[in-house]
């Protein structure tokens, strides 16, 4: 949100990306915020709004939402040719640099990690990868630093989402839910730095129904309002938001017919979620 429309009460500030901490703003004039952070005290910025970032604290909850490219082979084999090459035209993706044709027509072994989207619902993990860096105008994957989560919590929920070729942004969907049970956290520099790693439960984590369409932007806004994911593969949610896309996740699963074994299965366990997250709420609320 902007930092002019914020409420009193103690926010996480950012700029340029960069995290600044914990505080609240005291006082906006002339071109100028002045912020009291809990831990430094107050600091004065010149008030350039596109620059900075205020988010809820809730967004601390542990959920997180994370950009997958499309992949045409259910989320568990190497993309067709033609969704290859789409993904290829993506610079910003590792898509533009991957090898997955080695792997056309195999049987991928547990070995073979062609890409996460390749794999997603085979090993039920995600990451959110490294930053890339231009290197005599080619992508270097391998220079770029590494990203951390600072905030995903065992327990918590990983929607991961994503959107058809030539589909608009605002179409981005979420593909299934990752119920959060171990994170892997390796350094960020030196010889055996990556990323951070989480991994979902595979008998409380669901791929969901390809007829459930719960769109990512109708949950999530921007700072400015506007529709677009223009840097790192992942977004914090709070514990409330979850909670109504589960509602809306059950919501759709109810309308699907015929009502298989597995529909009922996802459905049991999309239950038990909501209600692990309306005990989060009502603490919440009494807090």
């Amino acid at each position: 949100m902007s930092p002019q429309k914020i409420n009193t009460g103690n926010y996480v500030f950012k700029k340029d990306q960069k995290e600044l901490g914990v505080g609240k703003v005291a006082k906006i004039e002339n071109g100028l915020i002045e912020i009291r952070f809990q831990k430094s005290g107050k600091k004065l910025y010149e008030l350039i709004p596109e620059l900075f970032q205020v988010v809820e604290l809730g967004t601390r909850d542990g959920n997180v939402v994370f950009k997958m490219n499309y992949n045409d082979a259910d989320y568990r084999g190497v993309c067709s040719e033609k969704i290859i090459r789409f993904n290829e035209k993506i610079k910003t993706s590792y898509c533009s640099q991957a090898k997955c044709r080695k792997w056309r027509g195999k049987t991928l072994t547990e070995d073979d990690y062609p890409c996460d989207e390749s794999i997603l619902f085979r090993e039920w993990f995600l990451t959110p990868g490294s930053s890339f860096r231009t290197k005599a105008g080619k992508l270097k994957r391998d220079t770029g630093d590494p990203f951390s989560l600072k905030y995903a919590k065992k327990g918590k929920i990983a929607f991961p989402t994503t959107k058809k070729p030539n589909q608009d942004e605002k179409d981005r969907y979420l593909l299934g839910l990752l119920h959060i049970n171990e994170i892997w956290d390796p350094p960020k520099t030196g010889p055996q730095k990556d990323s951070t790693y989480i991994y979902g439960d595979d008998k409380t984590s669901v791929e969901f129904h390809p007829m459930v369409r719960i769109f990512f932007w109708k949950y999530y806004k921007n700072s400015d309002n506007s529709i677009r994911w223009a840097s790192n593969r992942f977004r914090y949610l709070t514990d409330r938001t979850t909670l109504e896309i589960l509602k809306n996740v059950k919501r759709e699963y109810q309308k699907l017919k015929p009502f298989t074994k597995k529909i009922s299965r996802d459905l049991a366990i999309i239950n038990d979620h909501i209600e692990r997250y309306k005990k989060l709420a009502n603490n919440m609320s009494r807090s």
